[in-house]
């Protein structure tokens, strides 16, 4: 928030220790990132604090706090650090200011050094070109190289710091010189940038006296840049070797200081040696303290020795090394080079040097650590077909040569490898590349391995082998797959073609995917494999629910494969509840039998949901609920210069409009966020809260509903409407409380939303953030932590609500094996009534129907029937179903109305129009029906031909709403005996193919329907379609799965009380005897046997048992 901490140092300043609880003494009140300079801003002897914040402003140093107006306010830029420095050498405090643009910003003190005061500002520049280092710029005033002038440190935002160094304004040059050179004349000079306005006396003084004097001063005159003074270099007896003196030239405050190192080198002199190891490897890598110099003579100064090597791609060292004054002798470190060529032996030298002493020097010996083997690689599997295959082999050296290199490669088995005679290594190269050329026979003689071998003069011989694999193959096989897989979703399977010895073979074609189960043919994605080397690798679905499920994979020329065997079940969660079709119209406050089944993403049933869901009601009419038209801006919801963030809103019950049930939100965007949010999370739940406290507000953790959740980009400005995966039940009577957060990996640019709000109104919007994740999951932060921040701007949205519905029960009972049926009645009545089933994160509504008002209802069953229904069910006993003799059925007259009578009119109260004659009235309904009554009526049902029948009900009452109530009942007589005399063939059967085939069924089951050459009755015992020419008991296919014979056939529907089919085999369809092998019972779809016979033979299907 802005704050500004002091830390008193209770230890020294060598040595300091500050006390652990920081003292507050500046707050930039809801601005954060206070930068601070300390600076004796009046003059008045006592250190004032100047602070740079968030927004664009720098708060008087005088007044902390407090921004002052008029001259004395400074805007600066957003993201401020200032440094107080005389930037013009005019003797006053200048500022200078980063900001948020990454630039540096010179403000000139126009007032005086007690009291400044700034006019407008200027952009720092270096080589001509305004500093830019990205943004928030962090500038640092420092003599960086020790020449007596500012240099400039900038950090910004990415992390790094810039160096711009200061360019004298006046410069200072002395040459090296020598003890004992004594008098040089003009042997120094001073220079300035552009000629002199008018004299410049340059005030000269030298730190070292005992090296070299200077005279006071030198004159710079009017026109020119540059002058030249005298020096004396000082001769002694010491032995100090190379010596800096530091010598200044002062023009002024208006031109500054230069410091300048002046060298003067030794004319006394001694012996140097060297000694360092006699040998050492390549690679050794670095020797610390493993080299020495001696001197003859200890010096009387520190002496710097400079070390250099004469071959630094083999041996590196320091670049000098310090003897200390009073002794004779210095250690330094060596570092052995590891480079990549093979170049035997070595020597390396290291010289030290000190000028005008004589050079003392040692020589290494560098063993090389790159050996003279031959490396041969090729593939460790090729397979027949391949033919040339370029740049499969290797041949390699350890390192690089001088010269090319010839290489001799050969082959063991020609028959199935070639490889070329000779492969060039060229020269500073450590390989090359060589091809392999795979010959194809015919024969089925499996993997065979082929040795290659490289040699060359000087080089020990190298070989590598590869096996060859053989591209005839026998037969396919399948991974391991998991006992139980998932319908619809894609498990890994990995198929091989296998030699003749059951090794990998080398198949490049394709093959067929099937599947089959306990219920037959499944389909299986993918239905095409496309083999690469023998091999196919990848996912596999089933588009279906069935156990004993087997895969098999066949290539079209008798090569098979078939998995193991496994179950394919739904998923175990749900992810939406799917109504049965409620039909339109129903009755206001009359139940309505439901069905809700617990399904997976891929619409299979979820047997193992077993929990309870709500159920609502809603009008399908959306209603839109607009608050806030503001035109101010928030961060808030959209916050993503940070990694994390998280918003919450409060919105009152007085803006919403009413209780309903709360399906998308929008948001008025007016700028984008420039990144992805990942995991956008919108949540609600009710609250009791009009307001946020101005202290103590909470990040709530419980009661949430997650309504909406997905990696989103905003990608356009304006309202944008977020459509909820879980709707939202909206009360009415409680406030509304919005919680919106993102959870990234990173920061970028923020965005905006339109919100409303002013000073003074209460705090309705609560926000934390986290830079760099360090405060975990947003969706799990409660309570104060991490630091909240509030605000009068709430953000402006627009709330998607349909009015809710009554509706009893509001819950279901618990599902059994994912699905739960019952009744629920809806209390209001209207048009495009929507029920929905929530729980388990998921919901699931049904297709719109209306609902009417009615004072009379019609019950079978407990099951109202819909006035005008012309479809019976026998749920409702409007479908008798097979009747052979009579059957009667009781309807109940339901009076809905609270307060009048219902009376049904004419003799009888129920009529029936029957053209059949086989319906009748049994009981007669009372009338009048008191309010709230029942009246119980009887219609039987005594058909005396065979045949389906129906006839339509009618009830004539003082109904406001449906004063003619009429529904269609429906029965069947079967044939008194059920079956027919010839070849017992059930009435039931022939009447699901066609009703007329009953009128005379013992002609029927004898002639062939559909001209396949199969009767009737033939056709019942070979469960096959009396109506289809294509369905008839045939082999479809039969081939090799394996060692087994696979049999195929087709059945349709076949009833429950077929015989098993028998499956003969015969070796000579010329006289040979026709031999029972096996039988299967009759399944509808594909029917599959299988034989593992001890020869080739034939087979043929037989119905057995047939009456």
């Amino acid at each position: 928030l802005g704050y500004v901490d002091l830390y008193v140092n209770t230890g020294t300043d060598e040595s300091p220790v500050f006390d652990s609880a920081g003292e507050s003494i500046y707050s930039a009140g809801y601005d954060y990132k206070a930068t601070v300079e300390i600076v004796d801003w009046n003059n008045d002897g006592t250190n004032d604090l100047l602070v740079g914040r968030k927004d664009p402003y720098i708060s008087d140093p005088n007044s902390p706090g407090n921004l002052l107006d008029g001259t004395n306010l400074l805007a600066t830029g957003s993201y401020s650090h200032p440094v107080v420095f005389d930037w013009n050498r005019d003797g006053k405090k200048d500022l200078l200011i980063g900001n948020s643009v990454g630039n540096i910003r010179f403000y000139r003190n126009v007032g005086t050094d007690a009291s400044p005061l700034f006019d407008g500002y200027e952009n720092l520049m270096a080589g001509g070109t305004i500093i830019d280092v990205g943004s928030q710029a962090r500038p640092e005033i420092v003599d960086w190289d020790g020449d007596g002038y500012a240099d400039l440190l900038v950090g910004g935002r990415d992390g790094k710091v810039l160096l711009f160094r200061a360019i004298p304004l006046v410069n200072l040059a002395i040459p090296a010189a020598i003890e004992g050179d004594g008098f040089l004349s003009n042997y120094g000079s001073v220079s300035l940038r552009s000629p002199a306005t008018s004299n410049i006396v340059v005030t000269l003084n030298s730190q070292d006296t005992s090296e070299l004097t200077v005279p006071s001063s030198v004159t710079i005159t009017e026109g020119n840049t540059n002058a030249f003074f005298d020096l004396t270099i000082i001769e002694d007896s010491d032995l100090d070797g190379s010596q800096a003196a530091v010598v200044t030239a002062e023009a002024g405050l208006s031109l500054g200081t230069h410091r300048s190192r002046a060298t003067v080198h030794d004319n006394e002199a001694t012996t140097i040696t060297v000694d360092i190891p006699a040998s050492t490897t390549e690679g050794a890598g670095a020797l610390p303290g493993q080299g020495r110099v001696t001197l003859g003579l200890a010096p009387d100064t520190d002496i710097v020795v400079s070390l250099a090597s004469d071959d630094t791609s083999e041996l590196t060292t320091d670049d000098y090394v310090i003897v200390p004054a009073g002794q004779s002798t210095a250690a330094f470190d060596l570092t052995v080079i590891d480079d990549t060529e093979i170049d035997y032996t070595q020597s390396a030298t290291i010289t030290a040097h000190v000028e005008n002493w004589t050079d003392g020097l040692d020589s290494i010996i560098v063993n090389d650590n790159e050996n003279t083997n031959l490396v041969v690689n090729i593939p460790s599997l090729i397979g027949e077909g391949d033919g040339v295959i370029t740049a499969a082999g290797k041949v390699s050296i350890s390192g690089t040569l001088p010269f090319p290199l010839a290489v001799t490669l050969g082959s063991d088995d020609l028959s199935e490898l070639t490889v070329p005679a000779t492969v060039i290594i060229p020269a500073g190269s450590t390989s090359n590349l060589f091809e392999l050329t795979v010959l194809d026979d015919s024969d089925s003689d499996g993997v065979q391995v082929v040795n290659v071998t490289a040699s060359s003069a000087g080089f020990i011989l190298d070989s590598d082998s590869t096996v060859v694999a053989d591209n005839e193959i026998d037969h396919f096989t399948f991974s391991a797959i998991a006992t139980n897989q998932i319908a619809s979703v894609p498990f890994n399977i990995t198929i091989t073609a296998r030699d003749i010895n059951a090794d990998a073979g080398w198949y490049q074609g394709s093959a067929s995917l099937t599947g089959t189960g306990n219920s037959g043919s499944l389909p299986v994605q993918p239905a095409t494999l496309a083999f690469s080397n023998g091999i196919w690798s990848g996912s596999a679905s089933i588009e279906a629910v069935d156990a004993g499920v087997t895969l098999s994979v066949s290539d079209g020329s008798g090569h098979n494969g078939t998995s193991t065997t496994f179950d394919i079940e739904p998923g175990s969660d749900p992810v939406i509840f799917e109504w049965d079709t409620i039909p339109s119209p129903q009755y206001a406050g009359v139940p309505i039998p439901v069905k809700i089944a617990a399904r997976d993403d891929n619409g299979y049933l979820v047997p193992s949901f077993l929990d309870t869901v709500d159920i609502g009601g809603i009008f399908a009419s959306d209603a839109e609920a607009q608050i806030g038209e503001g035109e101010g801006v928030t961060m808030s919801t959209v916050y993503t210069s940070y990694a994390d963030a998280r918003s919450q809103i409060i919105y009152l019950k007085s803006e919403i409009g009413g209780a309903g049930r709360i399906d998308a939100l929008a948001l008025n965007v007016s700028k984008k966020p420039s990144i992805t949010m990942h995991n956008w999370t919108i949540r609600m739940k009710h609250t009791a809260l009009d307001e946020y406290p101005e202290t103590g507000a909470s990040l709530e953790s419980n009661g949430w509903t997650i309504v909406y959740q997905a990696d989103e980009t905003i990608t356009s400005t304006g309202w944008v409407k977020f459509e909820f995966s879980t709707p939202f039940i909206y009360d009415g009577t409680n406030n509304l409380m919005i919680d919106i957060s993102h959870n990234n990996t990173t920061w970028g640019g923020w965005g905006q939303v339109k919100c409303t709000g002013a000073y003074g109104d209460p705090t309705r919007c609560v926000w934390s953030y986290a830079q760099y994740r360090e405060h975990g999951y947003p969706l799990e932060w409660a309570g104060s932590y991490p630091v909240i921040y509030g605000s009068f701007s709430v953000p402006d949205l627009k709330l998607s609500i349909e009015q809710t519905v009554a509706v009893l029960p509001t819950e279901s009972g618990n599902f059994s094996d994912g699905q739960w049926s019952g009744a629920v009645a809806v209390l209001n009545a209207g048009t495009g009534v929507v029920l929905s089933a929530v729980g388990a994160g998921v919901s699931g509504d049904t297709s719109p129907f209306d609902v009417i008002e009615s004072d009379i209802v019609i019950f079978g069953n407990g099951i109202p029937v819909i006035s005008g229904d012309i479809t019976p069910d026998t749920a409702s006993g409007t479908d008798f179903g097979e009747v052979t003799s009579s059957a009667a059925h009781a309807f109940t007259i339901s009076n809905l109305s609270g307060s009048i009578a219902l009376d049904l009119t004419g003799i009888p109260h129920v009529k029936l129009v029957d053209p059949t004659g086989f319906f009748r009235l049994g009981q007669d309904s009372a009338s009048p029906i008191a309010p709230g009554g029942t009246s119980t009526f009887v219609v039987v049902y005594e058909p005396i031909s065979r045949g389906v029948h129906s006839a339509t009900v009618t009830v004539v009452s003082t109904s406001a709403f449906i004063p003619e109530y009429s529904f269609v009942v429906q029965g069947v007589r079967p044939d008194v005996s059920q079956f027919t005399t010839n070849h017992s063939i059930p009435y039931s059967w022939l009447n699901s193919y066609d009703s007329s085939w009953t009128n005379d069924a013992e002609a029927e089951v004898m002639f062939d329907h559909d001209g396949d050459g199969y009767t009737t009755w033939q056709e019942y015992w070979c469960g096959t379609d009396p109506n289809n020419s294509n369905s008839l008991l045939k082999i479809d296919s039969i081939y090799m799965q394996g060692n087994s014979v696979r049999v195929e056939w087709q059945h349709d529907n076949p009833a429950a009380e077929l015989r098993p089919i028998a499956i003969y085999s015969c070796s000579n369809l010329n006289g040979g005897a026709w031999e029972y092998a096996g039988e299967k019972n009759p399944a509808d779809g594909t029917n599959t046997w299988l034989d593992t016979p001890a020869q080739q033979l034939f087979y043929r299907l037989v119905v057995t048992n047939t009456p």
